[in-house]
């Protein structure tokens, strides 16, 4: 029995030792998994940076273009009111009787005249 002990105890001896060793890689293993993660983190919280970032710029954007336009509409009102104005202005002068030089004005303006 002695003999049959022997081979029992260095059969349980070798299953322990690739136990052991098995523990082992998958302790390694999941170190290296979590260093993935805290990597995979990392990295997700820098896009998420990046990304609220582009998101303020097109924000910033927009709200200046939005200025613009409504500048823009202001002053297409504004060039309507100063053509209207600067016709007023031409027939004004050119109905003016001391003004010389006739052939500036319009024949629109000549006609009211």
């Amino acid at each position: 029995m002695e003999k049959s002990d022997k081979l029992e105890r260095n059969s349980l001896k070798k299953e322990k030792e690739l136990i052991d060793s098995n523990l082992f890689k998958i302790t390694v293993s999941i170190v290296s998994l979590e260093k993935m993660i805290e990597a995979l983190a990392l990295e997700g919280t820098l896009l998420q940076e990046k990304s609220n970032n582009v998101i303020s710029q097109l924000n910033d954007l927009r709200r200046k273009s939005k200025s613009i336009y409504e500048e823009w509409e202001q002053i297409k009102e504004n060039i309507n009111w100063f053509q209207n104005f600067e016709g007023k202005v031409k027939n004004l002068i050119c109905k003016n009787i001391q003004f010389k030089e006739f052939e500036k004005c319009s024949e629109q303006s000549l006609k009211n005249f």
